[in-house]
């Protein structure tokens, strides 16, 4: 029993095992069941409309040259905003113009690539079933609303993306006990680049590289004989990602950042604010308020990383690790949604779907079937059980409806008024459903007409109340109540 688990889990694979035909017919079932999950429980967020942070970040990057996104790219160590997220957003309008659903099916397509990486990544950690339990796992869950519903969270989407591709590079030439050669080094800076591009937990790659070398890399070389070349070699990813990592983050906290004096980003960085940021994030993800304190936290996770450190399996210490190491960058500014934690949830649901599996394993003792056809069935008993569970789950943890926004009922007043007035100069809005501090209408106007001219006035962000004379100045003039907005000049 023990030698099974141990060519099953406890050492990454030597290559890549053939695959029977039942076991591909097993995983395109299974594949077709997860991204069924997904669909079924995620797929309302297709319809969701643009947020106030996607007319931010939409305006920001249209405003912007298209040269300078591209240098901004480029030079990843400017202090350029999430080039690449911004170049995604360009890219988008340019396609669908003020029409949310092409930004919806864009993050959708990634979130399904996404499952794919993460499966490849835990497959080439552990095993196939063991990858496959942990995209189970990582699915769908109502916690990440926001990706569901958001286009703002494409740079943890995007950013996810490009770091389990670089991360998979990494762990699918090392499993098989060779080093990456040049032209795959060189791969996988392009996508570390491109993490860094996207959002600032990029930055933790080259831990997370680090890490898997200390506790699941092979030292021993396929057809190379030791050497202290091939130890340097073994090291550079890592250290050339640190590389890339390190002016990357002095020009996010140089002073022409937008993230310095924004106080959503203000550091505070104490043990007792990571335990209790890693409380609060832990809470949101299992939907149960209130469950955690900073104290029970750092209780739990001490007696997990001793189940880990005692265990044969060493992918339960990389999957803890990898937990305790991702959220870094988020875990000393003020909380987020479960959004932010999208990447380290990827070490929670490998942890678990590794300890499901050895347990399992553990409880059968000797009766583990040996048989390729009995272990199939095992395997398909165990995802099918799981799958019930999580699907209950989720129906009792559904996606609460997403909040209107206001931004779709302006585009068809503007849709409306361009029969009548195809280029206003000036917009007044005597009031709108936003806040005070929010520019929306503005942006919503000028990319509408996608002209940068355009003067779109709120009255409750003037700072007094113009007189009549001045009023009548507008091309147009919007109100907004009970029944939407109303066209005051010219009549609606």
């Amino acid at each position: 029993m023990q030698e099974y688990i141990e060519s099953r889990t406890i050492q990454p694979a030597a290559g890549t095992p053939r695959v029977s035909t039942a076991e591909r017919v097993l995983l395109i079932f299974q594949g077709g069941l997860i991204l069924y999950v997904f669909l079924r429980f995620a797929r309302v967020g297709l319809r969701a409309d643009f947020t106030n942070d996607d007319m931010l970040n939409l305006y920001q990057a249209w405003e912007k040259p298209i040269l300078r996104l591209v240098k901004e790219n480029l030079l990843f160590f400017s202090s350029g905003y999430r080039p690449l997220g911004a170049l995604a957003y360009r890219f988008l309008f340019a396609v669908g113009g003020l029409n949310a659903l092409p930004f919806r099916i864009a993050v959708y397509v990634l979130l399904i690539v996404n499952l794919y990486l993460l499966y490849r990544v835990a497959r080439d950690i552990t095993t196939r079933e063991i990858g496959i339990l942990t995209a189970l796992l990582l699915c769908f869950n109502a916690s990440f609303a926001e990706l569901y519903y958001n286009t703002g969270t494409i740079y943890d989407v995007l950013c996810f993306t490009f770091y389990f591709a670089a991360l998979g590079l990494y762990i699918g030439v090392r499993k098989n006990h060779r080093l990456l050669t040049t032209r795959q080094w060189i791969a996988f800076l392009v996508l570390n680049i491109c993490a860094l591009n996207s959002k600032e937990m990029a930055v933790t790659l080259p831990a997370v590289l680090l890490i898997y070398e200390l506790v699941l890399g092979r030292s021993e070389l396929r057809d190379a004989a030791p050497s202290a070349r091939i130890g340097l070699r073994r090291w550079m990813p890592p250290a050339s990602s640190a590389a890339i990592a390190l002016p990357y983050i002095f020009g996010k906290l140089s002073s022409s950042s937008p993230l310095i004096g924004n106080e959503s980003y203000r550091l505070h960085i104490s043990v007792a604010t990571y335990f209790s940021a890693l409380a609060h994030y832990f809470q949101i993800l299992a939907q149960a308020p209130g469950a955690l304190s900073a104290g029970t936290c750092a209780a739990l996770l001490l007696l997990l990383l001793a189940a880990a450190l005692l265990a044969p399996e060493r992918c339960l210490l990389f999957a803890l690790l990898f937990t305790l190491i991702t959220p870094l960058p988020v875990l000393f500014v003020p909380v987020r949604g479960a959004y932010a934690m999208y990447i380290p949830a990827f070490g929670i649901a490998l942890y678990l779907a590794a300890t499901l599996v050895f347990v399992r394993d553990r409880l059968l003792s000797g009766r583990v079937p040996k048989k390729p056809a009995g272990r199939i069935a095992l395997e398909a008993a165990t995802f099918l059980l799981c799958l019930a569970g999580l699907f209950r789950y989720h129906r009792f943890h559904s996606l609460n409806p997403a909040a209107e926004s206001g931004i779709r009922p302006l585009i068809v007043q503007l849709d409306n008024l361009r029969t009548r007035m195809p280029a206003p100069a000036r917009i007044l809005f005597l009031d709108d459903p936003f806040s005070n501090h929010e520019w929306t209408p503005v942006f919503v106007c000028r990319l509408y007409y996608r002209n940068r001219n355009v003067v779109a006035d709120q009255i409750k962000m003037m700072g007094y109340t113009p007189d009549q004379q001045q009023i009548d100045s507008y091309d147009v003039i919007f109100t907004y109540g009970k029944t939407g907005y109303t066209r005051v000049k010219p009549p609606g």
